[in-house]
């Protein structure tokens, strides 16, 4: 996630939407290969690399099952940022005391909604 076109991978600054063991997603440090950081996006359906869990819209974005009607409205958007239907994916500040992951009002001006995709995505933009 953030506001290059490229990965970035100076001290290992980069960080990537992780699928955690939990049942939840957090944005941690990017690393190659990681299963778990590894998604796809498919017919309004961000899953997981084998397509078992689904990333659901929700205050606090979790994972479940790819039924969930919360599972089936992602877009991503030629700003690179992650919609469900009028809110994106975004990633607090770091800095700041709390930092979560939740779904708000979309801006293409904040870095911390946009999210960098690797060439082997499943997904195609969608107009912002």
């Amino acid at each position: 996630m953030g506001a290059t076109t490229k990965g970035n991978t100076y001290k290992r600054t980069s960080r990537c939407l992780t699928n955690t063991t939990q049942g939840s997603v957090e944005v941690k440090a990017c690393i190659s290969k990681k299963n778990r950081q590894q998604w796809r996006l498919k017919a309004g359906t961000l899953s997981t690399k084998h397509g078992t869990t689904c990333l659901l819209a929700t205050a606090t974005p979790g994972v479940g099952s790819s039924q969930d009607r919360r599972a089936d409205d992602w877009s991503l958007t030629g700003s690179r940022q992650l919609r469900e239907g009028t809110q994106c994916l975004s990633q607090d500040d770091f800095v700041l005391p709390k930092p979560r992951l939740r779904l708000r009002a979309c801006d293409t001006t904040s870095p911390d909604q946009r999210w960098y995709v690797g060439k082997r995505v499943n997904a195609s933009a969608a107009s912002s």
